[in-house]
């Protein structure tokens, strides 16, 4: 039974079975993921500090039962802001920019897997194939890293005002072309022949239907990215997102 008060001051009960409490995750509270998914302690998060598991405690400590505790999802892009690189908590990367054509590369300038993919397993392409050297979080874990590349038709998918608001923000750096993104992300000079190749496939794609796949059975090819044009990139690495 529930007891509140409306807004007319007027005491109200409610009778059930059984009540469900949801209360926010616990991607900061690091005694209940080292309980529950040891696995995630320290990682990045789109959460923020608020989300410390403290309706959880309260539930538990009045006898609720809790149910499927170790299902944390982690989305594959969370943006690493380069003002606050170690940063545990994440702006979410939203998966319309991959779905409007955003490619996913490592420093090594090669893709590693289709960008529409399932939310695990594009996380678990950046974990095998992404960049293990980058800056360490707050919390003592290191990021596993790739960079997120889009061009101008991308962003007018996209939608161009939300993507200012990374912009703007020093989220995604732009460059006139793959030979200046390379040098001034640090990205092996082979992403120009990456590009071309994805460009290729998805130009076949476009006019010859949706039956062409690429090397990791990708089929859905939104744009094609030529090199020689202006390019959008921001770094990215997978976060905590939702406690199921």
């Amino acid at each position: 039974e529930v007891t509140y008060e409306d807004n007319e001051a007027n005491v109200i009960k409610l009778g059930a079975d059984a009540v469900v409490m949801t209360s926010g995750g616990m991607s900061f509270g690091m005694d209940l993921l080292t309980e529950y998914a040891p696995q995630l302690v320290g990682h990045a998060t789109s959460s923020g500090p608020q989300a410390d598991g403290s309706g959880i405690r309260l539930a538990r400590d009045i006898g609720a039962r809790l149910v499927d505790m170790d299902k944390v999802q982690v989305h594959p892009t969370g943006f690493i802001d380069p003002k606050n690189p170690n940063s545990i908590s994440k702006i979410l990367a939203p998966e319309a920019l991959r779905g409007s054509g955003a490619i996913l590369v490592n420093s090594a300038g090669n893709r590693f897997g289709d960008e529409l993919a399932r939310r695990g397993v594009v996380t678990s392409y950046i974990e095998q194939y992404g960049d293990h050297n980058q800056p360490v979080l707050e919390s003592g874990r290191m990021q596993t890293t790739a960079y997120m590349i889009l061009n101008q038709q991308v962003v007018d998918t996209f939608g161009q005002k939300l993507f200012n608001f990374y912009l703007g923000r020093g989220i995604f750096r732009e460059y006139k072309n793959v030979g200046a993104l390379c040098e001034g992300e640090m990205i092996q000079p082979i992403l120009e022949k990456t590009l071309t190749e994805y460009s290729h496939i998805a130009t076949i794609a476009d006019f010859g239907g949706g039956t062409t796949t690429d090397a990791f059975g990708k089929t859905v090819f939104p744009v094609p990215i030529d090199a020689s044009e202006p390019l959008f990139v921001a770094t990215i690495t997978p976060v905590m997102h939702y406690n199921m």
